[in-house]
């Protein structure tokens, strides 16, 4: 197995630090020369994260500014989808909680694993309404946690490889979450708060397993990508 995505981000804050102290000569001083640069290396498909970095470290077109960011993606525990949820929930929900859900091509402890609870969460007592936190693309689950709040109990849902495989494969980590959480809360129904691209596995996970629509109370899109993207050929060069 290669690296976490946490584990990627260290070796990216590594590298990142090293360049602060490192005079970058490449020329992109615009806007053209970048986007140059950037489809060379993305135009043949990136298969480790730390190696685009360096990539685009030596092009000049990253700067020690990202450290601040790199701090929430390297934080492990938050961030990890191997988390242990012994709890069992009150009815079945592998490999199919209703007749009319889609099967599931990920096994069940996989899918379990990536769900983080905090060890604040209370499973539905004292009347707080669990809220399920689905990320953005790249993004780790572990940055959009929720600060405390009274009548909220927030967990989220790291989805391996942050968000950047096949969104249909992701929207079982959703569909999953919803349906565990719920059932392993007192059989309440939970709020799903998505940012960016989880609100479109969030979207498909309510379509194509409709056991899940009867438990949510409030899906809370954030900037979701309903409609697709105009940012395409930038952010994915090499399949435009």
């Amino acid at each position: 197995m290669g690296q976490t995505t946490s584990a990627k981000a260290a070796t990216i804050k590594s590298q990142l630090q090293q360049a602060q102290s490192i005079q970058q000569t490449a020329n992109s001083s615009s806007v053209e020369s970048a986007f140059s640069a950037i489809s060379s290396i993305f135009q043949n498909g990136v298969s480790d994260l730390a190696q685009a970095v360096e990539e685009l470290l030596s092009h000049g077109l990253l700067t020690g500014s990202l450290l601040d960011l790199l701090n929430g993606y390297a934080d492990f525990s938050l961030n990890s989808d191997s988390n242990n949820n012994p709890k069992s929930p009150a009815t079945p929900i592998y490999p199919s909680k209703a007749s009319g859900d889609a099967p599931y091509t990920v096994d069940e402890d996989t899918l379990r694993a990536a769900i983080y609870i905090p060890e604040s969460f209370s499973y539905g007592a004292n009347g707080k309404m669990p809220v399920i936190l689905v990320p953005g693309t790249a993004i780790p689950a572990g940055m959009i946690k929720l600060g405390s709040a009274a009548n909220v109990d927030p967990v989220w849902v790291n989805i391996p490889k942050a968000s950047l495989g096949d969104v249909r494969v992701n929207s079982e980590y959703v569909a999953y979450a919803i349906n565990y959480i719920s059932g392993v809360s007192a059989s309440s129904n939970v709020s799903v708060i998505s940012w960016s691209q989880g609100g479109i596995n969030t979207q498909w996970a309510l379509k194509y397993w409709p056991s899940t629509r009867s438990v949510v109370s409030d899906f809370i899109a954030l900037s979701p990508d309903f409609h697709g993207t105009i940012e395409s050929i930038l952010v994915c060069p090499g399949f435009v």
